[in-house]
């Protein structure tokens, strides 16, 4: 019913933002200096590499993954999902790679959505592959660099980023 009315949306959604701040795993983005992106990439490639920060974001994605088993709309899935749903090699099934795949939510994400895809994910981070690993033994995941990826060509059907 929001939905209608975008506005309310927006007030309502920045309201639970302040109530509740950090319940989401993608929320408060603000603009970068362009003068610092450099300085700021360096930082955030070492706060990667933080072995608590794999549990603490999963924390929170396994509220959000509580609410989607639930039947309740979690945005972020349902933009995912959607698009994968629109995809017309769907309907043969077809192998994603997901870059920057934290602890592999996306899979969970992908089977609650009973989608045909067979997922496979790599992340810049050990302590998220590992933690991944342990949660989904069956899928492949692997330590890779976004900008430099080790996977031969016409590895996967599509590849991508699921965050926004």
């Amino acid at each position: 019913m929001l939905n209608r009315y975008p506005r309310l949306k927006r007030a309502l959604k920045g309201l639970h933002g302040r109530l509740f701040p950090g319940a989401s795993v993608s929320s408060h983005y603000v603009a970068i200096d362009p003068l610092r992106t450099e300085a700021e990439g360096q930082r955030l490639r070492g706060a990667w590499q933080d072995e608590s920060l794999p549990l603490r974001q999963r924390q929170l994605v396994d509220q959000q993954l509580k609410q989607y088993r639930s039947g309740s709309p979690v945005d972020v899935f349902d933009v995912f999902v959607r698009a994968i749903r629109e995809l017309p090699e769907i309907a043969t099934g077809m192998s994603l790679l997901e870059i920057g795949c934290s602890s592999g939510y996306y899979s969970e994400v992908i089977r609650i959505a009973g989608l045909p895809v067979a997922y496979s994910g790599c992340d810049y981070s050990e302590g998220f592959i590992q933690l991944a690993r342990d949660r989904h033994p069956e899928i492949q995941f692997s330590v890779e660099d976004a900008t430099a990826l080790a996977y031969p060509d016409e590895s996967f059907d599509k590849i991508g980023r699921a965050h926004v």
